[in-house]
């Protein structure tokens, strides 16, 4: 995958833990992963305003291209 990848969890998350997102965004060239502090499975319901700020960020041209390859934004 050539394109840059957000993956986005909860701390407390046993569905998609923080290890598993971490390594996802590893394994992208461009991946980032944000884990979301005290924050479970849906963490886009329960976190939304963090959720929309992170993928208002990721999605920034600026922001991508100052953190392509980077492998943990938080």
């Amino acid at each position: 995958m050539r394109c840059p990848v957000l993956v986005l969890t909860g701390e407390l998350d046993a569905n998609s833990s923080p290890a598993m997102a971490r390594q996802m965004a590893h394994a992208a060239p461009q991946g980032q992963a944000v884990i979301v502090n005290n924050a479970k499975h849906m963490v886009n319901l329960t976190d939304a305003a963090r959720v929309n700020q992170e993928m208002l960020a990721f999605l920034t041209p600026a922001h991508r291209h100052d953190t392509a390859g980077a492998n943990d934004g938080h």
